[in-house]
């Protein structure tokens, strides 16, 4: 796969923050391919209560 994107971090009270926004995504092989078990994405999800997102 060939994937365009923007990156762009902010700071929101001493935290740095990432957005990585796809624009342009395509298949560039299609064939038979190994599959490595990692099928589905992993969970990012905080667990810090003390979190607080700007958004």
């Amino acid at each position: 796969m060939k994937i365009d994107f923007d990156a762009e971090s902010r700071d929101f009270n001493g935290k740095w923050y990432t957005d990585l926004k796809a624009w342009k995504v395509e298949v560039t092989e299609l064939g038979t391919s190994e599959k490595d078990g990692n099928d589905h994405p992993s969970d990012f999800s905080s667990t810090d209560e003390d979190d607080v997102l700007p958004f």
